[in-house]
């Protein structure tokens, strides 16, 4: 596993990240890269929502020699046929040019040629907003499933963790599905991840953008840490619109943020409204009150419910995931939230 699993008695994030850049480096060159750690308590008898900010060690850099609208290639490479496999998901991030920290998950590849997944929102590589160009830098490096983050059984789950013949007896994870605007629920047998009958769900992707639910059943705290590298760049992922369409999303960075600070009342097409109700919201979840706390954008300053009470400085921890809702109609680049890489990092 890439990520050390500890059980602890921590009720806080501890961040500890290297703040240092990847150079880049011909392509098919292995390298390492300064890493660091986050650790997430997921807490006794609570659903916890939780993020990974922080990615798996590249393994390859290059520039790009061709690019199409769901292709990418570098015709120096000698791409690995591991990169396209189930068991081991791999993305491509951009790190140079107008498409500089957009990632695509690798469908297929061959020695020099990958074709990548838009995911939901069908963003071309090469739309004219973000488009990813011949020349720009690129690198690889490798997704998570479930059994990378919390183990595939007995003996390698997160220690603690309670596993059981259905998901109302064993913990889970549930993963948002933003094409059913639902939750789809996992659980470890012991031996096997589960979404209702169906077994061998181990390889379940958790895209970098994403985060997930812990649904913890078991009476103890567990702590899951979280280990790797920053992204070099800015990272922009895809967000859904329309009005029955949310984005579990994740911010790019094991960085603190505030409502104010994380920008999202700057995406162009923002609804701002003097109500939750008019205006584009952003939902963060409360695992005490186990409700979502929903915030709205006013055109000067964030606000929850009623309250006259500035929401700017709300908080949202390193590792802390939003349900974004915009209501209104997004199209082509503007689907594309950039996430600032933070000073130092």
């Amino acid at each position: 596993m890439r990520k050390a699993n500890f059980l602890r008695t921590a009720l806080a994030a501890t961040l500890a990240v290297a703040g240092l850049s990847i150079a880049s480096l011909p392509a098919e060159t292995a390298y390492t890269v300064p890493q660091g750690y986050l650790n997430q308590t997921i807490t006794a008898l609570k659903t916890t929502a939780i993020s990974f900010p922080l990615y798996g060690e590249p393994v390859v850099a290059g520039s790009l020699t061709s690019v199409g609208a769901s292709t990418l290639a570098d015709s120096s490479a000698s791409f690995s046929a591991i990169y396209d496999d189930a068991a081991t998901p791999h993305y491509i991030r951009i790190t140079s040019g107008a498409g500089v920290g957009r990632f695509f998950k690798i469908a297929t590849i061959t020695a020099t040629d990958a074709t990548v997944d838009l995911g939901v929102t069908g963003v071309a590589v090469n739309d004219a907003g973000a488009a990813v160009a011949v020349g720009d830098k690129y690198e690889i490096f490798p997704g998570e499933t479930l059994n990378t983050l919390f183990g595939s059984g007995t003996g390698t789950l997160l220690a603690g963790w309670l596993t059981g013949t259905s998901a109302t007896t064993a913990d889970n994870v549930q993963i948002w599905n933003p094409s059913g605007s639902s939750w789809n629920s996992y659980f470890n047998t012991g031996a096997t991840w589960k979404k209702g009958l169906t077994s061998n769900l181990g390889n379940t992707v958790i895209p970098p953008d994403s985060a997930v639910y812990v649904v913890r059943r078991g009476v103890t705290d567990l702590v899951l840490t979280n280990i790797g590298s920053c992204s070099p760049t800015n990272m922009r992922t895809s967000i859904l619109s329309g009005p029955s369409k949310k984005t579990y999303m994740a911010f790019g960075f094991p960085a603190d943020k505030t409502l104010a600070s994380a920008g999202f009342q700057s995406i162009t097409g923002w609804t701002s409204a003097s109500s939750a109700t008019a205006a584009d919201n952003v939902q963060i979840w409360n695992t005490s009150a186990a409700s979502w706390s929903t915030y709205y954008y006013t055109g000067t300053a964030w606000k929850k419910g009623l309250s006259t009470v500035d929401a700017n400085t709300v908080a949202l921890p390193a590792g802390t995931p939003i349900m974004l809702n915009i209501k209104g109609t997004l199209s082509g680049s503007n689907q594309l939230y950039t996430s600032a890489k933070p000073a130092g990092y």
